[in-house]
């Protein structure tokens, strides 16, 4: 019923129907929306050096937000230990194999 409505209401009954057999085969429409980034020097449309731009600054905003806040290991390692109980649990892990993991 609701694939029929859609159908009928369309504008473009055929496309409706092309998009719901489509989508029902499991093959939804893909819609591309061309992405433009400007780089503060130039504008690239590229998906490639879009993805590596995004992935680049992505991967220098942990250093950038916490560069001024004087962190070290050994206060990493004092914050830890007064804010996580140590772990008494007493515990091992066994070898095991592909097949095992398929099972």
């Amino acid at each position: 019923l609701y694939l029929k409505k859609k159908i009928l209401n369309s504008d473009n009954r055929i496309k409706a129907t092309w998009d719901v057999i489509s989508s029902v085969n499991g093959k939804p429409k893909k819609e591309m929306i061309p992405i433009e980034l400007n780089t503060g020097s130039r504008y690239t449309s590229s998906e490639l050096e879009v993805a590596n731009l995004f992935e680049s600054f992505f991967d220098k905003v942990p250093h950038k937000i916490t560069f001024h806040l004087k962190s070290s290991t050994s206060n990493a390692a004092r914050l830890l230990n007064n804010s996580v109980s140590k772990c008494v649990i007493d515990f091992s892990f066994e070898t095991v194999s592909a097949i095992d993991v398929i099972k």
